[in-house]
């Protein structure tokens, strides 16, 4: 692997940011990838002298869980906690010559790992954090009463080991979609559809972080395609599987990716766009999706955003304004679609605005990651050494300040106290404004 690459410590660098943190070898790509090689010299030495039905019976799962708790020396713990280290940003697949990919590598130790010791009840409980945010939905006053309380948070801390527990959106995407009089998503009636018509709609695959916990952007996406002449249909919810692979469950994850990939097929048949909003799990479908599929690239399909909006030649409406925007992109998105942020650039200069890309390295969220008590101070000093520097100083500049990935608007309102708009949500409040033309008139705007 190219060290220099390994080991670049400039905090706007897209590489990793547990070793621009800690400083730490161990922490860099390459050092993690040297311990697993170790660790699977050894492990291989291992299953030489016990079959694999002795090693991982529940008797001796419960034996070395406790040799563990005593201190009991085995060198699979030294690799367990530089993988806990992994924020799982994707940044080594783009950056190392050889596309070493870390966090891909993590999910296979931690469930081989798992198989020998028992989990915490909060790797459980992330699990099946897309669950339990959808069910949460359904009550999200009472759910965030609870998330308020000072007794609960204390709990999850001390008990679970979890911090800021984000809070439910009260505005629901079922409930709004029927205010708007959305068109029914039914299967058949899509099949119906003729070519044109296909060619004029679009399929939103939801996700739970933006459906159940932003809805607002859920909506606000829906309504921008709409404006621009789409007919828009929203697919149910179902789980992307994504935190299940982060933490090593590949089992549950296999099971949910054959069940999804017929499902996505029928959708991919009807030759109508699919859409994501979060790059994080759109990207699951494309990276981690195929790979179990063995290379099923039609999932390729599942666009993001910025791609379908590329790819189109309706008219866009353009926008008089000369004030610029400003971008801090995904560093997931930015490691696997390397030309994701020039897209939002085109689409914006389309339209009449300026967007300009601020380089940035990883927000120190990732998700689950920032979330864990134990990575709270790495998360936090990740985020100051490079987000915190590039963010405005001055309230009314803060709505230029733009942000594509849920986790990263989530550390921007943790550590800053607001919270930066998706790219979409400014291009509607624009159309919204007085100084757009009406829809559709590029034309007028030559």
């Amino acid at each position: 692997m190219n060290a220099i690459a390994c080991f670049n410590f400039d905090p706007d660098a897209i590489i990793c940011p547990s070793a621009k943190q800690t400083r730490d070898r161990i922490h860099s790509p390459k050092g993690r990838a040297m311990l697993l090689r170790e660790w699977l010299r050894l492990l291989s030495i291992s299953e030489q002298k016990e079959t694999v039905n002795q090693a991982f019976s529940l008797p001796k799962k419960v034996w070395h869980t406790i040799e563990k708790k005593r201190g009991i020396k085995d060198y699979s713990h030294d690799v367990y906690g530089a993988m806990q280290g992994c924020l799982g940003c994707k940044a080594c697949v783009s950056e190392c010559p050889v596309h070493v990919d870390i966090p891909d590598l993590k999910a296979q130790f931690l469930n081989r790992y798992h198989s020998r010791y028992f989990r915490s009840l909060r790797d459980y409980l992330m699990g099946q954090i897309e669950i339990l945010a959808y069910y949460q939905s359904y009550a999200p006053y009472l759910v965030n009463f609870v998330l308020r309380n000072r007794t609960v948070l204390w709990l999850l801390k001390k008990g679970l080991g979890m911090v800021d527990p984000p809070l439910v959106s009260v505005k629901t995407v079922r409930r709004e979609l029927l205010l708007k009089q959305a068109p029914d998503y039914n299967l058949a009636t899509l099949k119906k559809l003729s070519l044109s018509e296909k060619k004029n709609s679009v399929i939103l695959v939801q996700d739970a972080f933006t459906s159940f916990y932003e809805a607002q952007l859920v909506i606000d996406t829906y309504q921008f395609l709409q404006d621009l002449g789409y007919h828009v249909y929203v697919a149910p919810f179902f789980v992307n599987g994504k935190v299940l692979h982060l933490k090593g469950f590949l089992d549950k994850f296999k099971s949910i990716v054959i069940k999804n990939i017929d499902n996505l097929e029928s959708l991919i048949a009807l030759n109508i766009p699919l859409v994501g909003i979060e790059p994080s799990l759109v990207l699951t479908y494309r990276d981690e999706y195929e790979k179990i599929s063995q290379g099923n690239n039609r999932l390729s399909q599942i666009k993001l955003l910025q791609e379908f909006l590329t790819l189109q030649d309706k008219p866009f409406p353009k926008i008089l304004s000369s004030n610029p925007y400003y971008l801090l992109g995904h560093c997931h998105e930015k490691s696997l679609v390397f030309n994701s942020q020039k897209q939002w650039q085109e689409i914006f200069k389309r339209m009449g605005l300026t967007l300009n890309i601020v380089s940035v390295g990883c927000c120190g969220m990732a998700g689950i990651y920032g979330h864990e008590r134990e990575h709270y101070n790495h998360s936090q000093g990740i985020y100051q050494s490079s987000w915190q520097q590039h963010l405005p100083a001055k309230i009314e500049e803060r709505y230029r300040y733009l942000a594509t990935g849920y986790s990263c608007r989530s550390q921007v309102k943790r550590f800053s106290g607001w919270t930066p708009q998706h790219p979409i949500q400014a291009l509607k409040s624009n159309m919204e404004s007085l100084n757009v033309c009406p829809k559709n008139c590029e034309e007028m705007g030559k």
